[in-house]
């Protein structure tokens, strides 16, 4: 009967010293919790970020678009005048076919620039810190020991 109770209190000495390494463990990686006013600039701080690489990638598709258009309107309009040109007086007006040309080349690269264009991926943001909860409420504890 002793060996046996001597095997439990070994039992239970050896699972008391595992749980208290692993908590141990926890407590180290999980590191001190952030100040409601860091989290809160951090939060906000990703936000912008957020916003300011949307707007980039709208700048950037729109840049895209407005030359591919408008290279194309300025090749197309460079090319009819040129045309009309020629035909109303008879000698080759190369200014129009070289604006022309030029108009066609910025179209190219906008639509190139356009098709290369990946979708914009939104960035994880870091979520604000949660609602204050009035001492005594319920879940106080819980917010208070976890923020």
């Amino acid at each position: 009967m002793d060996y046996g109770k001597r095997d439990a209190a070994e039992l239970a000495a050896a699972v008391d010293a595992g749980i208290r390494k692993g908590l141990d463990l926890v407590d180290a990686f999980r590191g001190t919790p952030a100040g409601r006013r860091e989290l809160e600039r951090e939060a906000k701080r990703s936000a912008a970020d957020s916003r300011r690489a949307r707007r980039a990638h709208h700048v950037r598709k729109v840049q895209s678009q407005v030359m591919t258009i408008g290279g194309t309107a300025v090749s197309a309009s460079a090319a009819t005048a040129g045309i009309i040109d020629v035909a109303a007086t008879g000698v080759t007006g190369a200014g129009w076919f070289a604006v022309s040309a030029i108009g066609a080349v910025v179209a190219v690269i906008g639509g190139r620039s356009w098709r290369r264009l990946s979708p914009f991926t939104a960035a994880p943001q870091i979520m604000s810190p949660p609602a204050l909860v009035r001492r005594g409420a319920i879940g106080y504890d819980s917010v208070a020991r976890y923020t």
